[in-house]
């Protein structure tokens, strides 16, 4: 991703931080800086069977399926 497009990414985040929770502007982006932009694509698993997931992610755009046994 572009700088541009990782602060906008980053604007955004942080933006729906402050949404949900009640914190201040300096907490929200140390909560943000943790995290880094990934692309996903159509058809592109984001954790496959049996791998264990230790990430959290926050999706800005697009819609994700999620299966469950």
């Amino acid at each position: 991703m572009a700088d541009t497009e990782t602060i906008v990414a980053q604007n955004k985040f942080i933006g729906f931080i402050q949404m949900v929770n009640n914190i201040s502007m300096d907490a929200a982006q140390k909560i943000a800086s943790n995290f880094s932009p990934v692309v996903y694509y159509k058809n592109e698993y984001f954790l496959r069977e049996g791998a264990v997931n230790t990430d959290y992610f926050f999706l800005e755009e697009g819609i994700m399926r999620a299966f469950t046994i």
